[in-house]
């Protein structure tokens, strides 16, 4: 016995209703809602008129060869009430892309009203982060190695970057064992430099051979996709293992 196949139809995203009775009273609120906003949507009037006169022309094929007509309406009407139907269709189609879609007085609220679909904002620009990134806890385990466990300071329980960041920056120095400091050179930031970029909340870091038991101080900040700068953590210190 041959093996059965679920077959998946496609599911039907088309704004516009494919029956003849969900379509006209689709086109009657979609002509009508437009119609009252035209000069606050800044639409030439005339890029309108021709919508008018297509739904005139459609309204007038429906009276006369509409299901309501079976008994007296020739092949021919319903013919020219079906051109007329998709000539109607395909002019609010390039209506709708042309001024509805990609218009940015028109509000989400109002496209819903008329039953057109709103796009997801997939361009939308990535805010500056405003939270600071803080070290939970710093693995000593391996020689001349430093794994932090960096999170945000407002989803300390949460493994991964803040929504809509990308990256975590990180600045410090090294003072190797037996080097003469001054206390108020420990934390003179200024003095910090690059030492990478981050995409994980765990940041490996490696040392050089005679680092081991020196102390190392760094801090670090948030960046968005186009490379936007949040504040500054605190400054942490460590002894490399």
């Amino acid at each position: 016995m041959p093996e059965t196949q679920n077959i998946q139809m496609p599911v039907k995203t088309d704004y516009i209703p494919a029956s003849e009775e969900g379509f006209d009273l689709w086109q009657q609120n979609f002509i009508s809602v437009v119609k009252n906003n035209i000069y606050n949507w800044q639409i030439p009037e005339e890029e309108f008129l021709p919508l008018m006169l297509l739904q005139d022309n459609w309204e007038k094929y429906l009276a006369i060869a509409g299901k309501e007509q079976k008994a007296t309406r020739t092949l021919v009407q319903v013919k020219e009430k079906k051109e007329a139907k998709n000539t109607f269709i395909s002019s609010i189609r390039n209506f709708v892309r042309r001024w509805i879609t990609k218009n940015q007085i028109i509000t989400d609220t109002q496209r819903e009203s008329m039953n057109i679909p709103v796009h997801e904002k997939t361009h939308q620009r990535s805010p500056v982060p405003e939270s600071r990134p803080i070290c939970m806890r710093i693995n000593h385990r391996e020689y001349l190695q430093l794994v932090l466990d960096i999170r945000d300071e407002h989803s300390l329980n949460v493994g991964k970057l803040p929504a809509r960041v990308k990256e975590m920056e990180l600045w410090g120095k090294l003072h190797k064992p037996f080097q003469i400091k001054r206390d108020h050179q420990m934390n003179d930031v200024s003095m910090f430099g690059f030492m990478g970029s981050f995409t994980r909340h765990l940041a490996k870091l490696k040392f050089d051979e005679g680092s081991s038991g020196g102390t190392f101080l760094f801090r670090m900040r948030w960046l968005n996709s186009r490379k936007e700068t949040g504040p500054w953590s605190e400054v942490y210190s460590t002894i490399i293992p």
